[in-house]
């Protein structure tokens, strides 16, 4: 038999600790669906004319996943989400095009690439070939380029 002196307590006990575990799970819940975002794939919208007409220029919602770059298994003619390198804040939509050691030579808005990877040394920069117009892509960097060439 309960004298029923303490039931008020007892409900604020049971409401606090409900409060505390509600609270819990939304944090957990925030932190694993981050990590998730971060590591495991996302949605994200392209926008603009650079990778017509494999995205539409006012906006297509891509599946982006995460793996391939954490197993370094990225390979030409993949389409990746990059930061800028005008806006390191915004990112982009892009085709690779190149992979480290392919020397890549452009001519009139056209890129020949001559796959030679893993013939560059380890420090080495962009080095440029034969003539200005080639460059030879180094160790941990690719080339990125859209679709739309027009």
């Amino acid at each position: 038999y309960s004298s029923g002196e303490n039931s008020g307590s007892d409900n604020k006990d049971a409401h606090h600790g409900s409060l505390v575990h509600r609270l819990t799970f939304f944090i957990q819940s925030l932190a694993a669906a981050y990590l998730f975002r971060e590591h495991v794939c996302e949605l994200t919208v392209c926008v603009g004319p650079s990778m017509m007409p494999t995205f539409n220029p006012k906006g297509d919602v891509a599946f982006v996943e995460h793996i391939s770059v954490a197993r370094q298994t990225i390979e030409v003619g993949d389409v990746v989400i990059a930061k800028s390198v005008q806006n390191p804040r915004q990112v982009v939509c892009k085709r690779v095009l190149g992979l480290p050691g392919d020397r890549i030579c452009s001519s009139s808005n056209r890129y020949d690439v001559t796959e030679n990877r893993g013939r560059v040394n380890g420090g080495q920069s962009w080095v440029y070939g034969e003539d200005d117009d080639c460059v030879v892509i180094p160790p941990g960097h690719v080339w990125l380029q859209g679709d739309n060439t027009m």
